[in-house]
C-alpha cells in the first residue's frame, strides 16, 4: 500500500491533491494498522512509525493529528532523509512565479528543478521509478512538498517521544538544515533520541553499501528504546 497515485495504489500519479487530505489518509491508515494488530494480538503493541523523504513529512502529520485528536502516541518515530524542507536556494523568482500561477490548477504541471545527484555510481541496487525522475510533477504538488505546514512545525516543539534520524550529507533534494533544527527542537530525552550522518546522496536507502549499516543501527536503537 502508498498513498494514492504512488506505489502500486490508485489515483492520479503523482499527485498530492491538498496536505490535509495526505494527512488524512495516513491517519487512516494507521488506525487500520492499530486495529489489525489488536484484533491479531489482543493487545496493543509499541507502534513505530519509519518513513522515507516525502514519507518523514506524513509520519509527522499523522503524529501530529493523532496528538490533537486525544488518541495513544507513537512509541517512537524512525525518519530516513525526512522531507522537513526541500532545497529552494536555487530556484528562480521565474519558477516561483510559474508555480504560484500553476498551482492554482489542480491539473497544471511544472518542472521539478531538482539539483544532479553527486554520484549515480551508489545506486548498485536501485530501480528507476520514471515517476520520480520523469513526472508528471504537479505544480500544486510541488508547493504541499517543498516544505512542511505550520501547524507541523509547531508540533516539533511537543515531540517527546523517541526518534532516530538518518541524514544523507550529501542530500541532492533536502535542506539538511531543517532536518537539523528539528533535532534540536524536539523535547526527547537525549539517550532516546540519535541522528546518524551518511556520505550519501538523497537515495540513500538505494546505496549498495550503506543501506545494511542504516538499517542495522536502525535496530539497534529499536532494541535500546524497546528494552527502557
Amino acid at each position: 500500500m502508498d498513498y494514492k497515485g504512488f506505489g502500486h495504489s490508485e489515483g492520479v500519479r503523482g499527485r498530492i491533491e491538498s496536505r490535509a487530505d495526505f494527512y488524512e489518509d495516513g491517519y487512516l491508515f494507521i488506525q487500520k494498522v492499530r486495529k489489525f494488530y489488536k484484533d491479531t494480538y489482543d493487545a496493543d503493541i509499541p507502534l513505530f512509525t519509519a518513513g522515507y523523504s516525502q514519507g518523514g513529512a506524513l509520519a509527522l502529520g499523522i503524529a501530529r493529528l493523532l496528538k490533537e485528536r486525544g488518541e495513544a502516541q507513537f512509541s517512537g518515530q524512525i525518519f530516513v532523509v525526512p522531507n522537513f524542507g526541500i532545497q529552494t536556494d536555487h530556484w528562480t523568482e521565474e519558477y516561483w512565479k510559474e508555480l504560484a500561477e500553476k498551482e492554482k490548477n489542480i491539473e497544471e504541471t511544472c518542472a521539478f528543478p531538482a539539483k544532479a545527484l553527486r554520484d549515480w555510481s551508489f545506486l548498485i541496487t536501485y530501480y528507476q521509478d520514471d515517476l520520480q525522475f520523469k513526472g508528471p510533477h504537479y505544480a500544486r504538488t510541488i508547493n504541499i512538498v517543498h516544505k512542511i505546514g505550520d501547524e507541523d512545525k509547531a508540533y516539533i516543539n511537543e515531540i517527546a517521544h523517541p526518534v532516530h534520524i538518518t541524514v544523507a550529507d550529501g542530500d541532492n533534494v533536502l535542506d539538511n538544515r531543517e532536518i537539523k533544527k528539528f533535532f534540536e527542537t524536539v523535547k526527547t530525552p537525549e539517550d532516546l533520541k540519535a541522528i546518524e550522518h551518511y556520505d550519501s546522496d538523497h537515495f540513500i536507502l538505494s546505496d549498495g553499501w550503506l543501506y545494511e549499516e542504516v538499517a542495522d543501527r536502525q535496530c539497534k536503537w529499536l532494541s535500546k528504546v524497546l528494552g527502557k
